[in-house]
């Protein structure tokens, strides 16, 4: 009997072309045509310029994923063709730059489709959409990451059969953190919300307002506040005059430092919690912490009112095999630590590796079919953590809670603090806003039971949480076209990443254009 992984041998993608023993990585370069045969895997990743750093952080635990199964793990990031040989089967990674942006990520998306059986990548939402677009007219599956805009699998013009996203949305961590405040603080009633102006900060604010209005917590006001804002007392004082338990801070590693010491600074009543960003926001927040406390611990901390922070991923919040053997391999590789985005690009790696052996063919339909409703089983949040929804292809999985805490793990992680040890778990049924703000639903494409859902989850052993429940949760919060500004992936920062630190530059670096400004790269996505 064959099984998944040993399907493609009778394919004849397997070995061709190939003088390795075992399973291993190989450049190939790009001069003309590639002599490999293989699995063709179309890449669109920036890789230089001010985006350059999102799209390498998103290929290295995309690579770790094929490091997971035995292939060696290229340490430096670059546009190549590469190739990793798992169980006798070749996968071929045609890796594109598409740090110019515009009609050069279409055109590239167009390029790469041409041969490839599948479609990755996306740190941008203007490369996503390209890939979006290229996706539905080709029928090629494309699998979006690491950016985080909503609007991609959640609205009707790129939202379509073939598009995928393993990864979390900006919409989910505000989802997640409303959930953590309505379910596991009985002292908490009221809330008031701060958010960055990107899109990024909207998404949070959304997601926030949809989830705890629905359960019972009051939203007794929001404020937008930019990066270079100098007036935190009187934001934080029409908090404290609502009366308010507690405030979300919706910022990345420019804005977030700055509320928190404006927070420290004065004697409020209510809780700062936010999304834990990535190891650039954990130095920044960390130095302020040891600025203004007496003494840095996780006591101390927790006295003072901040946190706990919700978290997408962090390499301490999973206590299971595939998370450390992972670990290990991008450790080994690049000397740190993974950010929060790295599980969902570990996953769409794990999904697309699964649909082609699992269909048993490189046809295109076939591959969409394997990953319609696909149950991922090998993810860094455990086994079978993620699920692709039907309404709209976007993948739920768990999320948690985290306290603040001194960093006990310097070697790989150079900040002051970390996230601590789960507060609590939120299982993936509950990680998403309600369907009723989609504008896509996929759901009659199919003729099997559709009973996509978030309704309540009973939490699992891993804590995972269940299959399904209730009919009724979406994966995007409603976002219109006008609030779309280009993100990157699952960082947390907003204009508060490097680029925010350049709004107002007339021309940004040759034409980059204004919606560059938004993309968020400082949190290791």
């Amino acid at each position: 009997m064959q099984t998944r992984r040993t399907v493609l041998k009778t394919l004849g993608v397997a070995t061709a072309g190939l003088s390795v023993g075992g399973s291993a990585g190989a450049r190939l370069g790009r001069s003309g045509v590639s002599q490999v045969q293989g699995v063709r895997i179309g890449c669109l990743q920036p890789l230089a310029g001010l985006v350059g750093r999102a799209g390498k952080r998103a290929l290295e635990p995309f690579y770790s994923y094929f490091g997971y199964r035995g292939a060696d793990v290229p340490a430096e990031i670059r546009a190549e063709e590469i190739q990793f040989v798992v169980d006798d089967t070749t996968y071929v990674i045609d890796v594109r730059d598409t740090a110019a942006g515009g009609e050069d990520a279409r055109s590239l998306a167009e390029e790469v489709a041409a041969d490839a059986s599948v479609l990755v990548g996306g740190s941008t939402t203007e490369t996503a959409r390209a890939a979006a677009e290229v996706a539905a007219e080709t029928g090629t599956p494309y699998l979006a990451g690491p950016v985080g805009d909503p609007t991609l699998t959640g609205q009707s013009d790129t939202c379509a059969r073939p598009v995928f996203r393993a990864g979390t949305t900006d919409a989910m961590a505000g989802v997640t953190g409303a959930r953590y405040l309505a379910e596991e603080r009985d002292d908490v009633g009221s809330v008031y919300l701060f958010y960055g102006t990107s899109s990024y900060g909207g998404a949070i604010r959304r997601g926030y307002e949809s989830a705890l209005e629905s359960s019972g917590i009051t939203v007794a006001g929001s404020s937008s506040v930019g990066p270079q804002s100098n007036s935190w007392s009187e934001q934080l004082q029409q908090a404290a005059d609502a009366g308010v338990d507690a405030v979300v801070g919706g910022f990345g590693a420019n804005t977030l430092p700055t509320m928190v010491q404006s927070y420290l600074q004065a004697d409020y009543s209510f809780r700062l919690v936010a999304p834990w960003g990535g190891e650039e926001m954990a130095a920044r927040v960390g130095s302020v912490l040891e600025g203004e406390l007496e003494t840095l611990s996780a006591t101390a901390i927790e006295e003072a009112g901040i946190g706990p922070f919700t978290t997408r991923y962090h390499w301490n919040q999973y206590d299971n095999d595939i998370n450390d053997s992972a670990l290990s391999v991008y450790r080994e590789a690049y000397n740190r630590n993974p950010g929060p985005g790295a599980a969902g690009m570990f996953a769409t790696a794990s999904a697309l590796v699964q649909a082609i052996e699992q269909a048993g063919s490189l046809d295109g339909e076939a591959l969409i079919a394997e990953l319609r409703r696909m149950t991922i089983e090998e993810t860094l949040k455990g086994q079978d953590a993620y699920e692709f929804r039907a309404v709209d292809n976007q993948a739920t999985s768990p999320m948690t809670a985290a306290p603040v805490v001194p960093t006990t793990d310097d070697q790989y992680w150079d900040a002051a603090i970390q996230p601590g040890e789960p507060a609590t778990r939120i299982g993936r049924d509950q990680t998403a806003p309600p369907a009723s703000s989609a504008t896509c639903d996929l759901s009659s494409d199919d003729t099997t039971d559709d009973s996509d859902s978030t309704g309540d989850q009973t939490e699992r052993p891993d804590g995972n949480g269940s299959e399904t429940t209730e009919p009724g949760s979406g994966g995007n919060d409603g976002t219109t076209s006008d609030d779309r500004e280009t993100t990157t992936s699952e960082s947390g920062s907003g204009e508060d990443g490097p680029l925010g630190l350049l709004v107002g530059i007339a021309g940004i670096a040759g034409g980059l254009g204004a919606a560059w400004v938004h993309d968020r790269t400082d949190d290791e996505e």
